[in-house]
């Protein structure tokens, strides 16, 4: 099956991580509704001290489909003050 990733990592403040789950876990809920949608998966780093405390993996059937999900649900970790770098990736090598 081919599929694209989307890895989006975020720098999250401590006094944050709380309202942070609970907007991934909402926009997680629209963004698994959309046509394309295949899984999702948050991670949090093990560090105490790391930068990005969370790495989202998800994968989708095609950019577009992610893109076009995107626009049709609301992104609710936009509204808190985090930082955000999520790209789209396709697999290269495996084994």
């Amino acid at each position: 099956m081919k599929y694209i990733t989307l890895i989006n990592i975020f720098s999250v403040p401590k006094a944050t991580e709380t309202k942070f789950i609970e907007s991934w876990h909402k926009t997680a809920a629209q963004m698994k509704q959309q046509p394309g949608f295949i899984d999702t998966k948050l991670h949090k780093n093990l560090e105490k001290n790391g930068e990005y405390r969370y790495i989202n993996v998800a994968h989708w059937e095609s950019a577009e489909a992610f893109r076009t999900a995107q626009s049709n649900v609301e992104i609710f970790e936009k509204q808190l003050d985090i930082k955000a770098i999520p790209d789209l990736y396709s697999v290269e090598a495996e084994y």
